[in-house]
This record gives C-alpha cells, sequence and structure tokens, in this order.
C-alpha cells in the first residue's frame, strides 16, 4: 500500500480546519462547538492513488471525514465477488459503523485520487458523545443507510427488485442482536418474520444435529411463514450476529406482489429440506462446526493419497519461518481430503480479536488475520481462542554481533518478550512455507464450502494455490 502522512492538528492547524470543516455539507448544519470538538480530535491523513484506506471484515478503531479526492467503497457478496458501491466525495463519512455497535468493516474503501481525511478515533468520539448529539443524531441516519444498503445487496434473494422496492423494504426492517450461544428462534415457535443475517454466523439445529451454518445475506424463517406453520429447527448464534427482520406484514404484501420472489423462496425452502437433512451432509457440517473450520473463508488441506504421512516437510519448513510450527494434521477428514490443525482466521466475532488489548490482529485484504507489531506478548489471545490455534514465540533483542547471534542461539540470553503466532498463510511472503516445501503437490488453500462435499472428485488444477 503506497504510503500515508499523518498531521496531527496544531491550534493555527485547528483554525484553519473549523473554516474547513463548516464549509463541508455534511457539516455546515452543525453547532460550531461540535464543530470545535470535532476539530480537536481530528488527524489529518494523505492518502496515494489506488492506497486502501479499510478493509470489510477488519476491526474498526476510526471514523473518516474526506476533505478532497474520492473514494470508492466495495463489498463481497456471497460468492465472493466484489460490488461496486456508489462512490464517496468531500464531506462524506465513512467508518461509522463501529460507533453504533459493528465490530467488523462491512466495505473496503480505496482511493481513487489523491485524498485528504480527517481521522477520528472512535473511542474519543464516543467518549465525547453527550457533546456531540447533532453529529451523532445525522450519522445514525447515514449509518442506517449505509447498513440496509449493504446488507440487501448481499441477498440473492431480492436481487430481482427494483431499487425503490428494496428502498421501501428497507425502511420497514427492525434490527436485533444476539450474543454467541443465544437461541435466536426455538423449534416449534411461530416466526415473527424473515430474518436477514447482517453480520456474523448462526448454526441451524434440528434434532439436536447442527445441519448448516448461516452468513451474512443469508435468510431464514421462510419456512415457517409459507407454511404457516411453527419452526422446524433452532437457530443459535455461533458469533455475536446482527439482524434485520422483515415482519410478516410485509412479507406477506411482497409476496403477494412479486411471484418471482415468492417461487424464489419455495425452492430454497425445498433445497433446504433435501440437502440439510440428509446424514452425510449432517456428519460433515457437525465436523466444520465442532473444529471451527466453518468460521473461515479459506481452509489448508492435504490431498492424502499424494501425501507421505512420515514426511513432515510442510510442518518442518513452517517451524523454519516462524520458529514454532503454525499447522498440524490430526485426522480432520473430509473425503480424501484432510483440514489441517491451524488458525481457521475467523471472519467473523474471532475471539482473539476481542480478547486483544493491543487491537494487534487485524484482517488483511485477503482474509487472513494477522498479528501486528502492536502485540506485547500478554497471552490473552491463546486463552481466548477456543480451537488451540495460537501459541507464542520468543522474540530477542537485535543484535549484528557474532557474540549475540552465538548467546540467543544457545538460549544464554533471555528473550526481550514473547509473541502471539498463528497461521495468517504467511502474510508478507511471496509463498506459503508449507506448500513450497511439499514435494508431491498435496497441500493446497480451498474454500470452506468445497469441504461440505462428501466426495472430492475435481481434478488437480480445481484446488486453489494463492
Amino acid at each position: 500500500m503506497p504510503e500515508t502522512a499523518e498531521h496531527p492538528a496544531s491550534n493555527q492547524a485547528s483554525l484553519s480546519r473549523i473554516a474547513e470543516l463548516q464549509q463541508l455539507d455534511s457539516m455546515q448544519y452543525l453547532p460550531v462547538e461540535e464543530i470545535e470538538l470535532l476539530a480537536k480530535h481530528a488527524t489529518l491523513r494523505v492518502f496515494e492513488q489506488q492506497s486502501t484506506i479499510i478493509v470489510e471484515g477488519d476491526s474498526g478503531r476510526h471514523v473518516f471525514l474526506l476533505l478532497s479526492g474520492t473514494v470508492k467503497q466495495t463489498m463481497r457478496d456471497q460468492d465472493g465477488d466484489d460490488i461496486l458501491l456508489s462512490p464517496l466525495g468531500p464531506g462524506d463519512l465513512f467508518g461509522e459503523g463501529v460507533l453504533f455497535g459493528l465490530r467488523y468493516r462491512r466495505t473496503s474503501v480505496h482511493a481513487l485520487t489523491r485524498t485528504h481525511i480527517l481521522q477520528f478515533k472512535a473511542a474519543d468520539l464516543q467518549s465525547n458523545a453527550d457533546q456531540l448529539t447533532h453529529f451523532f443524531r445525522s450519522l445514525r441516519v447515514r449509518f442506517r443507510e449505509r447498513l440496509l444498503q449493504t446488507t440487501l445487496a448481499r441477498v440473492s434473494l431480492l436481487a430481482p427488485l427494483t431499487p425503490v422496492e428494496r428502498l421501501d423494504i428497507s425502511q420497514q426492517l427492525d434490527d436485533q442482536h444476539f450474543e454467541r450461544g443465544v437461541e435466536i428462534i426455538q423449534a416449534g415457535g411461530i416466526s415473527e418474520g424473515l430474518y436477514i443475517v447482517a453480520e456474523g454466523q448462526a448454526v441451524v439445529v434440528h434434532d439436536a444435529q447442527r445441519i448448516a451454518v448461516l452468513q451474512p445475506g443469508d435468510v431464514f424463517g421462510e419456512m415457517s411463514l409459507l407454511d404457516n406453520e411453527p419452526h422446524e429447527a433452532s437457530i443459535v448464534a455461533l458469533t455475536p450476529i446482527h439482524l434485520l427482520i422483515l415482519p410478516r406484514r410485509t412479507f406477506d404484501y411482497l409476496l403477494a406482489r412479486r411471484a418471482d420472489v415468492a417461487e424464489g423462496l419455495q425452492q430454497m425452502a425445498q433445497q433446504r429440506r433435501q440437502h440439510d437433512r440428509q446424514p452425510e451432509h449432517i456428519a460433515v457440517m457437525e465436523q466444520l462446526v465442532a473444529t471451527g473450520i466453518v468460521r473461515g473463508k479459506m481452509a489448508l488441506a492435504r490431498q492424502t493419497e499424494l501425501c507421505d504421512p512420515t514426511c513432515h516437510l510442510c510442518e518442518d519448513a513452517c517451524a523454519k519461518r516462524f520458529k514454532l510450527p503454525r499447522l498440524g494434521f490430526s485426522s480432520q477428514m473430509f473425503g480424501p481430503l484432510e483440514a489441517a490443525n491451524s488458525c481457521h482466521n475467523c471472519q467473523w466475532g474471532a475471539e482473539c480479536v476481542e480478547a486483544c488489548p493491543e487491537d494487534a490482529i487485524r484482517l488483511n485484504q485477503d482474509g487472513f488475520l494477522v498479528i501486528t507489531d502492536r502485540c506485547t506478548g500478554c497471552g490473552d489471545c491463546v486463552d481466548a481462542c477456543p480451537y488451540n490455534a495460537i501459541n507464542q514465540v520468543p522474540v530477542y533483542p537485535e543484535t549484528n554481533s557474532m557474540l549475540g547471534w552465538l548467546l540467543r542461539h544457545t538460549r544464554r540470553v533471555e528473550p526481550a518478550m514473547l509473541r502471539a503466532n498463528k497461521c495468517d498463510a504467511c502474510s508478507g511472503y511471496d509463498d506459503h512455507a508449507c506448500i513450497s516445501a511439499c514435494p508431491s503437490n498435496a497441500l493446497h488453500w480451498i474454500p470452506v464450502e468445497q469441504l461440505l462435499q462428501t466426495t472430492f472428485s475435481q481434478p488437480q488444477h480445481d484446488l486453489v494455490h494463492r
């Protein structure tokens, strides 16, 4: 990413900045006192063309106000393809979701031109919320508009609707938040409406078996609404989850007006009943949920027929690069594929991210959680990970002397600190150590969805490398 410059505000710069802020459409209706307070907490940043400003899925710490230039917003649909949203220009704010309960960025933002942006720490804004009432009120309106825009854009079921129809639906939606482990819908209950997953993941439980996982953009509750019968399954939050609910009366009105949406819902309900109840599917889904693999986007797996079980070159290469191995294998079988025991790079509600007091674990553009230099080695993430995917490695004082090198390698010098260590798909390197070391080309990164298949007959070139 091209380098960006940061310029904290001086007193003279603050006066100039206040005048500049008052000229922006989004700011001119704010009281002067609020503009002065915003200017006090602002940091000017300059992003060069094509710079990445925020990354979808990353945890947010800042809110941004665009002073000059243009940026584009993108988000991924359910197939992983980018959706281009409306561009932003001078006066537009973004990144505000962190102020209203969203833990992870919903879009990526990239500079289309050289841009000047004011950056605000979310913590500073929240601590002064009682003095920024007009600012927060206008920001909340924008936040809800964007939340609905990004959520509805992911719902393939609503793709046939016109923009006007989607806007009408968005005005009828209610919000609900649930923490992990909370039962959202109980089997036997009556549906309140159609549920849309805005953020997080949930598990569908039928007869005490986990039969499906719901992701952002998925809907549920449709079977009860269509059949006018109680829910056949329970829905439990796998991670902290944010839902949008389309009330039953609006749902019925929509189906009466749009036969194509009604037909799509009927087909989806039928497919779910047929596919999700198959014993083979349930067995794989149970394993994916129990191991936590389903919480990631990609999985590291090996083709067992190509792999010599006594080899271990992949583990040795990983340990050589990172001091301790970040992967292992213990018979997590999915057909002829065996998934590695390594970090799943949870896309939503990662316990390590929530536990880190330094905000040192960040999601990169490829969807992998990376431990940054903010890590102080406290070990909170190690304890928080429910999958035992994080360890710690010693970090020694830097030295160029032969004596320092000798003392370090003979363990005669104490490490300066311990640092968290986990698989991040070799972020920052040009290759994957494990894959490069494999002599039989047996190791691959594959989409997690591919593990849902009970047989894997696709040819070698269909497996994904990076």
